[in-house]
């Protein structure tokens, strides 16, 4: 008959797994909130413009995500018929 033997970790190298882990996290969340933040940081302007011209905020905010990702220093090039 063949025992099976469990395996525990050493405290130290449990500690270590829970720093890994810890540290594996706080990057994931803090990937998720720039990202929330980058792609919402233009609301309040886009809301107003959008206002201003009479469009759907929302149409408006689609075209910017699609185009440049809210990157300012991407510009339209000449084959969509913009500056």
């Amino acid at each position: 008959m063949c025992r099976v033997r469990l395996l525990f970790l050493s405290p130290t190298l449990m500690k270590r797994a829970l720093v890994v882990a810890f540290l594996i996290l706080t990057l994931i969340l803090a990937a998720y909130f720039f990202n929330r933040y980058w792609i919402h940081r233009y609301d309040a302007l886009i809301a107003r413009q959008a206002a201003i011209y009479r469009v759907d905020p929302d149409l408006v905010w689609s075209i910017i995500y699609e185009e440049t990702y809210f990157s300012p220093w991407k510009k339209g090039n000449n084959a969509h018929g913009w500056a």
